[in-house]
């Protein structure tokens, strides 16, 4: 356990040292953003290297590993139609496990470039919105959002997609669509993200947003216990995800999930409301919708899933949150010391991410 703080430690480090001598690599932006758009540093590059070696370069760590393992292995000596026509999961995600084999036929291609693909999104969307990168990388580690594709690899990468093509939507729009639907390629939970999305476009100025959230999740988690119906709709986006509905209950682990991001969610609500802005309302917002997922997720675990769309907007709101308490430094204890507690609860109640191993052991 103790190479995950490691590995956290000196990212954050990186990052922080990014930040401190980062002013001759930036350069003016429109002020849609708090920050202008930044140029990366070469301690940037090192942060992000290190974190997608360390994610990429494990060997049979997370609970998928060895499916997307397997996967890529029986490409060896097919055509790509032959790929697509046997391989259960989405076509994008098939197609890019095909070309990396192709191209990069070494082991853990497909997790090396996954990982990095996956890091590389959030980290500039980072850098895109935060004066203090290092404090959104610290919540990043700390709160399990960084490991969690550890065990869900095409959903975490179509979660950092989904996220960076969010961050981009006011200034490249055609880039976003383009990006949107490549995410829901490589998972097709990424069109419900999008639908939520959209949801909150529409609705979420309205001060009965949240409290309607809170009781459709509640619903919801009824729903799917008591309407096995509910599995003929999954059934339509994909066959194989009818069968996830079939799995029983959250266990402990998400219901603490959800109690701990539902308390942070609501503390951040309460506290700086006079520093709200039209972003930071969108932030707050998502982060109550992946808190309703996981509510929803008590009744079927595998909905849950979907929180990580949304919870990752803790890696923006935090860092503005924070400076606007009375008194910011020990708020970012307080916060540090919950994520460093936070994520060993992750890392004992997740299964695959202990002990970790990589491929050269």
């Amino acid at each position: 356990m103790p190479i995950y703080y490691l590995v956290g430690g000196l990212a954050a480090l990186l990052s922080f040292i990014s930040d401190r001598v980062g002013g001759s690599y930036r350069r003016s932006r429109d002020d849609r953003t708090p920050t202008g758009r930044t140029l990366w540093t070469p301690f940037d590059v090192l942060c992000v290297a290190l974190l997608s070696a360390f994610a990429g370069l494990r060997y049979f760590v997370g609970t998928d590993f060895w499916l997307y393992d397997g996967l890529a292995k029986n490409m060896h000596g097919l055509t790509l139609p032959q790929v697509l026509s046997s391989s259960p999961q989405e076509w994008g995600f098939t197609t890019l496990t095909f070309a990396i084999q192709k191209l990069l036929p070494f082991p853990n291609a497909v997790f090396v470039v996954c990982s990095t693909a996956t890091v590389v999104f959030v980290y500039e969307v980072l850098r895109r919105e935060l004066a203090q990168v290092a404090e959104g990388v610290t919540v990043y580690v700390l709160f399990a959002f960084y490991v969690s594709p550890f065990n869900i690899v095409r959903q975490g990468l179509a979660v950092s997609i989904v996220f960076y093509a969010r961050s981009v939507w006011g200034e490249r729009r055609w880039l976003a669509i383009l990006l949107y639907l490549v995410a829901v390629s490589i998972h097709i939970s990424a069109v419900a993200a999008i639908a939520m999305q959209l949801l909150e476009r529409f609705f979420g100025r309205s001060r009965l947003f949240v409290p309607v959230l809170m009781i459709l999740a509640l619903v919801g988690a009824a729903a799917l216990i008591a309407a096995p119906q509910a599995r003929v709709v999954v059934a339509y986006l994909n066959p194989r995800y009818a069968d996830y509905l079939d799995t029983a209950g959250a266990g402990f682990g998400t219901i603490a999930t959800a109690a701990i991001f539902g308390i942070l969610a609501f503390a951040s609500a309460i506290v700086g409301k006079q520093t709200y802005d039209d972003r930071a309302r969108q932030w707050q917002n998502y982060l109550f919708i992946g808190v309703g997922f996981l509510i929803a997720g008590v009744a079927a675990a595998p909905v849950a899933r979907m929180a990580q769309y949304f919870l990752i907007y803790l890696v923006l709101l935090a860092p503005r949150r924070l400076d606007a308490v009375a008194r910011p430094g020990m708020a970012r204890v307080i916060c540090t010391c919950t994520g460093v507690v936070f994520l060993a609860f992750w890392l004992r109640n997740y299964d695959g991410l202990l002990p970790y191993n990589w491929i050269f052991s």
